[in-house]
């Protein structure tokens, strides 16, 4: 049994090392699109609407930050507090946008997804880098 759980103990510490690399790899400084979604911060039973683009959704969500995508509703039963989001956009697989840009779908139709590429790269899946192309003369 003690060796069980050490076994499970080593791949869930060399998970949050994966993950963590992973969360590293995330630079929001490339991205200087004017591009932000509607988002809403939660702590506790506080819900506070912000602004905030899809590249730093990516980032809170990759580090468990309590940061989410859509306009925050708080309703209030007897004394319990319920806090949801409500959006129109979701987050989806970074390997459609070959793992640099953002990905998003709406969710009116998960089969819809589109990429936000950052700065110097373009195409459906920011497959493509902007060459600089200088001319003598």
């Amino acid at each position: 049994m003690k060796f069980l759980f050490f076994l499970v103990s080593c791949f869930l510490a060399q998970f949050e090392d994966q993950n963590r690399d992973a969360c590293n790899e995330i630079d929001c400084n490339y991205f200087q699109d004017p591009f932000s979604w509607p988002s809403c911060f939660v702590r506790g039973d506080v819900a506070v609407d912000l602004s905030l683009h899809p590249c730093r959704l990516l980032l809170a969500d990759c580090k468990k930050e309590p940061f989410y995508a859509g306009k925050c509703r708080k309703e209030e039963y007897g004394d319990q507090i319920i806090i949801s989001v409500e959006s129109e956009y979701g987050l989806c697989e970074p390997s459609y946008c070959s793992r640099i840009g953002v990905c998003f779908y709406e969710y009116f139709d998960t089969s819809v997804w589109k990429c936000i590429c950052p700065t110097g790269y373009h195409g459906e899946h920011c497959q493509h880098k902007y060459v600089a192309r200088y001319r003598n003369g």
